[in-house]
């Protein structure tokens, strides 16, 4: 009885043993993008019965193990053809090496719903949020798609804050670019969340990117939409306070061009108000107690536009022209009355209204070539962008006293106009090598902003008059040239990314005052320095070092 049941037993454990490997990594025929999410059954030949099965990873790949035996193997991908490989003889391992999947012309019979998650991937220098399709993000805009990032928050006027910081610098594909707004995210409130492919937080860059945001750099991947012929949506949002929204997305795609579109257009009134309660206990303030009550009237409407064009020269090579621009218009006022006391005594009570009215609109245009190799992810892209932002604002402050005494204590009138160029010039070149990575590229960013501010202040004769000690133009050049290279490798569970650096940087400002220098210099009593020329060169080093360990999926 104990010999049958030990035969039984080593028995078992020899068809359990018996099973091959199957493999594979699934594409786009059309550019050799991996597909993810694509599904794949492993159904036995004779019984016709599924085995085996699930999803490719991120980088397209699959690998199942089944009893040997004799199976067909079915690759679906929705709008992709689904391919069949019939009577596959699994006596041993068998990788199935690169399956190209081409679109479907055809209607679809069916639809496969697989369900996305976010998930993170974290590499040497970056951690790479993929923006799964969840309750989350249906319908959200990208800002609102940016709060379910971790260290990342996003206030109520839509400022974006990196692990507490608001000095983030936003790239969207890599790049600077007017989408993300110049000083203003406006924008990626009117893009839709399903518009992003996935989120990079890069905390300590590497040499591939300037030395600007101190918190660090988001980068926003945007999807690139691979399906034939047209397709587009309409997103409409309403809510209170006033906050109205209309997105508009379309997609145009044949075998040569793909055309897209953006149009965005949002009204939104986000008014407020604050309390403050301030008591002072030390002899250095003038006054024991200060209560502040402010009145916030917010009025603000946006309009966007962006069109665009590829070019498929080949099966690996593209090229994208595409504009963008933007027309806002901003109406703020506030309201703070404050109230001073003295030993709990009522000491003085004033009112002070601020207004501002501003009118921006960023023009940008981009030009971008890709050629992509035949290893996975060996690719050469250049781009050369242009943009134009004009913003001018109109402030109007007033101060009045209306108890002990009615008195005007400050009625200033400024006026801020401000014109942005940038132009761009970027290459970069990725050469993987199995484990390890070479990258190598140049960068030339040249900017020029010009700003003129005037401040009028109220004569004795109760008209506005310009204030020559502080009313200046103000011209300033930033620019910045630089090579970069770098190089990843990984060995066990220990992985390094090597980087250098060479920039030269020119920084060159010209004041010009409204009134008379001598009459400045005599108002701070020193002499008054209005123009610099600095320049920068030099070189940087960077090692990054990761445990492999950390790299987790969430």
């Amino acid at each position: 009885m104990k010999t049958s049941v030990v035969f039984f037993f080593l028995c078992t454990l020899s068809i359990f043993a018996q099973k091959s490997e199957l493999s594979g990594k699934v594409v786009d025929a059309d550019q050799n993008f991996p597909l993810e999410y694509a599904t794949i059954s492993v159904i036995d030949a004779e019984t016709k019965e599924t085995v085996n099965g699930g999803v490719t990873n991120i980088q397209g790949e699959f690998n199942f193990k089944v009893p040997k035996g004799l199976y067909n193997l079915k690759v679906e991908y929705i709008s992709f053809e689904t391919k069949m490989f019939e009577n596959i003889d699994l006596t041993s391992n068998k990788n199935m090496g690169t399956i190209k999947l081409g679109f479907e012309a055809a209607d679809l019979d069916e639809v496969v719903v697989t369900a996305e998650t976010t998930t993170v991937d974290v590499r040497l220098d970056k951690k790479i949020y993929n923006i799964g399709k969840d309750l989350t993000t249906s319908g959200a805009s990208i800002t609102d798609a940016l709060e379910n990032v971790p260290s990342v928050t996003v206030d109520v006027e839509g400022e974006i804050s990196l692990r507490g910081n608001e000095n983030v610098r936003i790239l969207i594909n890599g790049k600077p670019s007017a989408i993300a707004g110049f000083g203003s995210t406006d924008v990626l409130q009117q893009l839709p969340a399903d518009a992003i492919d996935r989120v990079e937080v890069i905390t300590s860059p590497s040499a591939r990117y300037d030395a600007e945001g101190t918190a660090g750099i988001l980068n926003i991947i945007l999807k690139r939409d691979k399906t034939l012929g047209f397709n587009g949506s309409v997103k409409a949002s309403v809510g209170t306070p006033l906050n109205q929204g209309l997105s508009v997305n379309a997609n145009a795609r044949t075998d040569k061009f793909n055309i897209f579109t953006n149009l965005g257009y949002t009204k939104r009134k986000p008014d407020g108000n604050a309390y403050f309660e301030n008591e002072f206990l030390s002899s250095t303030s003038a006054f024991d107690k200060v209560i502040e009550e402010r009145d916030y009237r917010r009025n603000r409407k946006s309009f966007n536009a962006n069109i665009g064009s590829t070019y498929f020269i080949n099966d690996t090579t593209q090229v994208t022209l595409s504009y963008f621009t933007r027309f806002g218009d901003d109406e703020d006022r506030t309201f703070n009355e404050t109230t001073r006391f003295i030993s709990s005594s009522l000491d003085s009570r004033t009112l002070r209204t601020e207004e501002e009215f501003e009118d921006e609109n960023s023009h940008q245009i981009a030009l971008n070539f890709e050629k992509k190799y035949s290893r996975d992810g060996h690719k050469l892209t250049a781009d050369v962008q242009f943009s134009i932002d004009n913003e001018e604002t109109d402030n109007f402050i007033q101060e009045n006293q209306y108890f002990p005494n009615s008195e005007n204590i400050a009625d200033e009138k400024l006026i801020e106009n401000s014109d942005e160029k940038d132009f761009l010039v970027q290459a970069d070149y990725v050469l993987p090598m199995g484990e390890a990575q070479f990258e190598a590229g140049f960068r030339g960013s040249y900017k020029n902003d010009k700003t003129d501010y005037v401040l009028f202040q109220k004569d004795m004769n109760n008209d506005y008059a310009i204030d020559e000690s502080v009313s200046n133009i103000f011209d300033y050049d930033r620019n910045i040239t630089a090579v970069y290279s770098q190089y990843g490798n990984k060995f066990g569970d220990f992985s390094f990314l090597l980087g250098l650096r060479f920039e030269h940087t020119q920084l060159k400002g010209e004041t010009t005052p409204y009134g008379d220098i001598s009459d400045i210099e005599d108002l701070v009593g020193e002499d008054v320095e209005l123009n610099f020329d600095k320049k920068f060169k030099g070189f940087s080093q960077q090692l990054t070092l990761l445990m492999s360990y950390l790299k987790t999926k969430m």
